[in-house]
């Protein structure tokens, strides 16, 4: 329900909360910049509801006959009118307005923390996090002209306590010795199969890992290579908000033999800060399995609006047919305190849909920590702070949400049972935020748990569940072997990786090799 904001203004979205265990230290400094992102809300979303649903229905008139890159915005995205008049709103503000983007779903402008917290009604706080890091909360929900109210659906950059969190899991320490003394030897020629170097069967047997031929036989990719179907002429994105050491991939693909371009595009100044092996491995494993691709690495750092900003221009770019994260966030309830999630996740949405209006796939691991993906996080007032949630972006009913499960042996893929273990376990639930959409339903969807508590606040609905996919994720029985000279074990900097984070780039990799040579990849 709308707020009434200082002034004529309408407050947008729902009010900030301080996470537990942190600590306000003070006002924030006046002059601290602060990077905004106004996010703007589709005029006519039945209107591009029905467009999805059409170009995604077999036997509908529009199958597959998706949206080229830049029809979205001048299609479904808020008129000229409306983003001139945010603009100006802004520019009469005292911020400095930066560009808006190609689907006009967002307008860029930053300030000092005096001019941001004058432009939207609110009070800048410094906290101290748990963990060390130093962030802001603002007071209050972002106020917003009355008449512009309407199209705005939040204000990310306010309050900036969340950032999403990398799925990779390392594995266990060697379970025999590494075999000594083997090296990456010279490149070999492209295999529809890829085979590993000796190096790499060495610490896969260490490790009890498994390379890509593995996985390649769990999941019966041999079919679509025996066809020719390796990724050629498909490109993958993958979001990461961790830098990579270009010289691991080019290791890594040494080692199978392949030649896949792997190019970088910085948003926001790319990403930044310390390298935990999530690049690396959504990279190789992408690499690895479709080895005729070319793989987009949109790297942007956690920081500010950068998660937001590198999803926008992914979608935007409508440069690859189907787009992968490994990089969740808690899925903010429905009317909480979560404020900046909300913000994100209402636009997120938004983007996601036009992404299935284009053509493209979007592929999102669904967190290792079952249910118990939000605990610790801001939750409104009386709800737990051990309240069983989902995460984002894979709760979203336009992202294909990945799963995890024990792959005991790639000989019996049969044999897998969910991934829930010491080191972690399938991120999965019922969603808060989003209805179930039309196309989830089967046998056991539907059940006690599809409505009312958790997802009460859409009352008279089914809700979204998660995951819709899965594929293996436990680091401890059959990971995937990873080369990151950063180190993830024993084996370094060849080591055995798992998670629901490996567990999507795998299946971005099946359907790269489904898209290549189709008229319309699968969407």
């Amino acid at each position: 329900p709308a707020v009434t904001g200082p002034g004529g203004t309408v407050r947008v979205g729902a009010a900030p909360a301080v996470p537990p265990g942190a600590t306000v230290v003070g006002g924030a400094p006046g002059q601290q910049r602060v990077p905004v992102e106004v996010a703007l809300d589709v005029p006519h979303p039945g209107a591009l509801a029905r467009f999805v649903a059409a170009v995604s229905t077999p036997g509908s008139a529009e199958y597959h006959h998706y949206l080229a890159k830049g029809q979205f915005g001048p299609r479904f995205g808020p008129s000229a009118t409306t983003v001139a008049s945010v603009r100006a709103w802004l520019v009469r503000s005292g911020l400095s307005v930066g560009a808006v983007a190609a689907d006009r779903l967002t307008v860029a402008a930053s300030g000092t923390v005096a001019q941001v917290e004058h432009a939207f009604g609110v009070a800048e706080s410094t906290v101290r996090l748990a963990s060390g890091r130093v962030g802001l909360v603002a007071s209050a929900a972002a106020a917003v002209p009355a008449a512009l109210a309407p199209a705005v659906a939040g204000v990310v950059g306010l309050t900036t306590t969340a950032r999403p969190q990398p799925t990779i899991v390392p594995g266990p320490a060697a379970v025999a010795p590494a075999v000594p003394g083997a090296s990456l030897g010279a490149p070999r020629p492209a295999l529809a199969a890829p085979t590993a170097c000796p190096t790499a069967d060495a610490a896969a047997q260490a490790t009890g890992a498994n390379t890509v031929a593995g996985f390649a036989e769990a999941y019966d990719f041999g079919g679509l290579y025996a066809e020719g179907r390796v990724g050629a002429g498909v490109t993958v994105g993958l979001e990461e908000l961790e830098p990579f050491t270009p010289s691991d991939i080019a290791a890594y693909e040494a080692c199978y033999g392949l030649s896949v371009p792997v190019t970088q595009v910085n948003v926001d100044g790319g990403a930044t800060g310390v390298q935990v092996g999530e690049a690396a491995l959504d990279i190789e494993d992408a690499a690895g399995l479709a080895p005729g691709a070319s793989v987009l690495v949109y790297s942007a750092p956690t920081t500010g609006t950068g998660p937001l900003d590198v999803l926008t221009t992914m979608v935007d770019d409508d440069r690859a047919s189907v787009l992968s994260t490994s990089w969740v966030a808690c899925e903010p309830t429905s009317g909480s305190a979560m404020a900046e999630e909300s913000a994100v996740a209402t636009v997120e949405n938004v983007l996601f849909e036009q992404a299935a209006a284009q053509g493209q796939t979007m592929v999102s691991a669904s967190g290792d920590a079952g249910a118990e993906g939000c605990f610790g996080e801001p939750l409104p007032a009386g709800t737990s702070p051990t309240a069983v949630t989902v995460q984002d972006p894979a709760a979203d009913p336009f992202v294909l949400g990945v799963g995890g499960t024990k792959l005991t042996s790639p000989a019996d893929p049969g044999g897998q049972t969910v991934w829930n273990d010491g080191y972690g376990a399938s991120g999965g639930g019922v969603s808060e935020y989003f209805a179930m959409p039309t196309w989830q339903s089967g046998p056991g969807v539907v059940s006690s748990y599809s409505s009312g508590a958790p997802c009460s606040a859409l009352a008279g609905q089914y809700c979204r569940e998660v995951p819709d996919v899965s594929a293996a994720a436990d680091p401890a029985v059959g990971g995937y072997l990873v080369y990151f000279s950063g180190g993830l074990g024993p084996t370094r900097p060849w080591a055995s990786a798992g998670g629901t984070s490996a567990a999507a780039p795998l299946w971005a990799a099946l359907l790269a090799d489904v898209d290549q040579g189709c008229a319309a990849p699968a969407g």
